[in-house]
């Protein structure tokens, strides 16, 4: 039978060592046996995969016993050398195997050089596609779900706590296609917004509002006060956005995209000409006060159109 040890103390075996358990005094021998595993996670008594996993450990081909090995360690992002030495393999068999369970799609590595199995990407994967479709239920009128909130939600769920780790479990989930990432926002592919003549409706005049508006927008709890149905005023402003009939200029800013591309052309214009461009240059070309045009200069640094220096912005 299998069984799982735990000791007061740290202990120097390695993997098919045999052991003897004892009682000190009267000495007496209890048991013993040979060792599958030698560092391992805690096993959950109602975990039916563990039988299998020792089976394999125990009776398993070296190419078996090191791919169960990477089952059991891949969502610690283990280092191949460091399972190779948990398996007692030498490095360079070990990595020629796993190069081997890459090649028959048992294995991803991962940029880092790291390889997890394959069984983990796909639970990975079936993670975010539930909480990006749970998202999409609750926010009907969202383009997609904030590509940070799914980060969040993401490496909790799968546990993962190294943000390169979460960056390079993330384009894989890019490269997958199951999920489409825009600059902002990632939607389950296929996932349209489809809005009734309503919201359409609603659509139409909130776009007017902020093409009348110019250079002047109003902020978005004042367009969504102007609806009964605010919560869908503010869905309908952020999937606007997202379909670039107006663009988010700060937290609580949009500004039609008509005006904003206008006014960036100037300011490109102008440090093409003048090697620079100023707030009260800005602020006098869009007509408007020192307010409005800070805030379409503030989106330009962040995008990295442009940068401060002094009282000046020149290219990024």
């Amino acid at each position: 039978c299998y069984a799982q040890l735990f000791f007061d103390e740290e202990i120097a075996v390695k993997k098919n060592d045999y052991y003897v358990i004892r009682y000190f005094s009267p000495v007496e021998t209890i048991g013993g046996g040979f060792v599958l595993d030698a560092n391992p996670r805690k096993h959950r008594k109602k975990d039916t995969g563990v039988v299998e996993a020792l089976r394999i450990r125990e009776t398993g081909d070296d190419t078996a016993v090191l791919e169960q090995a990477l089952k059991d360690s891949s969502r610690f992002f283990t280092e191949p050398a460091a399972l190779a030495k948990q398996v007692g393999m030498a490095q360079a068999d070990a990595f020629a195997r796993l190069k081997q369970l890459q090649q028959q799609g048992r294995a991803v590595l991962l940029p880092s050089g790291t390889y997890v199995h394959e069984e983990y990407c796909l639970q990975a994967e079936q993670n975010a596609l539930r909480i990006v479709k749970e998202f999409h239920q609750a926010n009907p009128l969202l383009w997609g779900m904030p590509k940070e909130e799914l980060r969040n939600k993401f490496s909790s769920v799968n546990h993962i706590a190294d943000s390169r780790n979460l960056e390079y479990m993330l384009q894989y989930l890019r490269e997958r296609g199951n999920l489409e990432f825009g600059p902002n926002m990632i939607k389950a592919a296929g996932f349209a917004v489809v809005y009734t003549p309503e919201q359409q409706k609603m659509i139409d005049q909130i776009a007017k509002l902020f093409a009348d508006a110019g250079f002047e927008p109003p902020l978005a709890d004042e367009v969504c006060a102007a609806f009964k149905d605010k919560n869908a005023a503010r869905q309908l402003l952020y999937s606007m956005a997202e379909e670039g009939l107006i663009t988010r200029i700060g937290p609580d800013g949009f500004i039609h995209t008509a005006s904003l591309n206008e006014a960036l052309d100037y300011i490109k214009q102008t440090i093409r000409s003048e090697g620079a461009v100023t707030l009260a240059q800005v602020r006098d070309r869009m007509n408007t006060s020192r307010k409005y045009a800070l805030a379409v200069l503030d989106y330009c640094d962040a995008i990295k159109l442009t940068r401060l220096v002094d009282d000046r912005r020149i290219f990024y």
